[in-house]
């Protein structure tokens, strides 16, 4: 099977969490880095990510990096 055993009481609230909170700070290194190798140009960011320039926008204000 491929599903972990379910964990034990207390400790369903701090995965999910830990989960988030880990996608959430790596999706903020990645974008300080793509920043800081374009000298803060978010458009040149924005395509060495590979991504749209308004959807590096919207995820920068998700993450409270303006």
């Amino acid at each position: 099977s491929l599903l972990e055993p379910e964990a034990p009481a207390g400790e369903e609230e701090t995965a999910p969490s830990q989960y988030h909170d880990g996608v959430r700070d790596a999706k903020r290194r990645i974008i300080l880095h793509a920043l800081e190798r374009t000298h803060g140009s978010q458009q040149a960011a924005a395509e060495l990510l590979g991504i749209n320039p308004t959807y590096l926008s919207r995820l920068m204000r998700n993450l409270n990096l303006r």
